[in-house]
């Protein structure tokens, strides 16, 4: 039997050998070199596929895999959630529907949270004023409403989900889920080595695929299998096992194998190598991968299976490549976004989030070359996604002096002043003094248009103004 299987293999690596080397001078070629010819490969190093021959920045590398279009859908489904909670309050302004722009900032808290590892701290220790607290979530929008659009966070349309359940069990984040992997897929060429594991996101709320892995550190939660280059760890891939699906477009065999040539559809027939774990790995799924998808492959097996040729028993000195999906699983666990949560739809996207951040810094490592630590890149990422929104609250005339003092300082953004309003002017209270002093002023800063009384004014020509850099301190 092993006789039989080594002269397979041996014939099926002499046929990848001759198909690949066609256009090659050298007749000792190796495979990896063969693999590449694959695709006209120039080098070894797996590449970008952003088109753009400009040096991208941390906000424009996550851009590649949430796009526009796909921000937009969840700032409508979220909406249309809105919409529907918003008769259960007492006031409408306390559900005001959200925009690109907000969503963007609550994404950038998100990642900011995770940086700072507090993805699990309350709210109220995020969100307090005694000091002990970062500024920084305070300056983007308040507790409650980080809590609201977190709660409403929807990504599709509610009215028509029980239709779409009917065939698809993950139809509330089928959408979302697709057009992120075609974009993992699109945005960069992974390497010659690659590795296919699952990855168990923790949940332990109500769900009817929810699976149980004792090797895993969350244990209970939603199973996702991933296709991840074993050098660099891109996620290129990704499948979530939802167990037996309707009959329908979306009914497929869950076995091992077909997983495995599902999860190979972007790197097939590329003569790349595969290394599986031993519930995928079997005798025939080699041969059919060999054959039929010009991928070798290496799997972990009993010793003592009759179909092992001698040659394969000495594991010695072997290079492993199998720990791909496992490092992207502590990379996501050690500045995660994930949240506690009851939905497992939250719980998906938020492993979307984490690998998006993972992906998002080796492109922009590959365009520019920056040697840059994971979590100074998500801080940046998280401070120029909220930016946008901070510089837009300026233009709030409600806002307090002290939030708009913070804003200033963390945009470097000067409030405008406000034109001149040709009614008659008002006399208000003094931004500064306490209530008791009752003191009212027409006057009001010439940046941020606060009302200040003769006590709290400064005079200051116009060459001191311009070469001053800060005028609070």
């Amino acid at each position: 039997m092993s006789e039989l299987i080594s002269s397979w293999l041996n014939e099926d690596m002499e046929s990848l050998n001759d198909s690949c080397s066609d256009d090659s001078e050298n007749d000792d070629n190796t495979i990896s070199v063969e693999r590449h010819n694959e695709q006209n490969y120039e080098s070894d190093e797996p590449t970008e596929n952003t088109g753009d021959e400009s040096e991208p920045d941390d906000e424009e590398s996550l851009s590649l895999f949430f796009i526009d279009n796909v921000i937009q859908d969840i700032v409508i489904c979220t909406n249309i959630y809105l919409t529907k909670i918003r008769i259960n309050y007492g006031r409408e302004r306390d559900v005001l529907d959200t925009s690109v722009v907000e969503m963007g900032a609550l994404f950038g808290l998100l990642y900011i949270a995770g940086m700072m590892k507090s993805n699990h701290l309350n709210l109220s220790d995020l969100w307090s004023n005694d000091g002990l607290s970062p500024e920084y979530f305070r300056t983007i929008m308040s507790k409650t409403r980080f809590y609201l659009l977190l709660r409403a966070l929807r990504f599709d349309n509610i009215n028509t989900r029980s239709e779409r359940k009917k065939i698809d069990k993950l139809a509330p984040i089928r959408t979302i889920f697709d057009e992120f992997v075609d974009r993992c897929k699109l945005n960069y060429t992974v390497g010659e080595y690659c590795t296919i594991d699952e990855m168990l996101e923790g949940f332990r709320g109500k769900c009817n695929f929810r699976q149980y892995i004792p090797n895993k550190p969350n244990k209970y939660g939603i199973k996702i299998f991933s296709l991840v280059d074993a050098r660099l760890f891109y996620t290129t891939n990704m499948e979530v096992y939802v167990g037996k699906q309707p009959i329908g477009p979306y009914n497929q065999d869950n076995g091992a194998s077909s997983i495995v040539k599902r999860m190979i559809s972007p790197i097939s027939k590329t003569g790349r190598n595969l290394t599986i774990d031993n519930w995928f790995t079997s005798v025939s799924l080699a041969v059919d991968l060999l054959h039929n998808h010009k991928i070798t492959m290496v799997g972990t097996i009993r010793k003592n299976k009759r179909e092992i040729p001698p040659l394969f028993l000495d594991t010695k000195k072997r290079e492993v490549n199998s720990r791909g999906v496992d490092v992207v699983d502590e990379l996501k666990a050690e500045y995660s976004v994930a949240r506690i949560s009851c939905r497992w739809p939250l719980t998906i996207f938020f492993s979307l989030m984490n690998i998006a951040g993972i992906n998002s810094q080796i492109i922009y490592k590959a365009n520019t070359e920056n040697t840059i630590s994971r979590r100074q890149f998500l801080k940046s990422l998280g401070q120029d996604l909220c930016k946008p929104f901070m510089v837009q609250r300026l233009n709030c005339k409600n806002l307090s002096f002290d939030l708009r003092k913070q804003i200033n300082r963390f945009t470097g953004q000067i409030s405008t002043p406000t034109q001149e309003d040709p009614r008659p002017i008002e006399r208000v209270k003094c931004a500064y003094c306490p209530a008791r002093k009752n003191r009212y002023t027409v006057v009001k800063c010439a940046r941020c248009s606060v009302p200040l009384c003769k006590e709290h004014t400064l005079a200051l020509c116009s060459l001191c103004n311009g070469n001053s850099e800060d005028l609070d301190d």
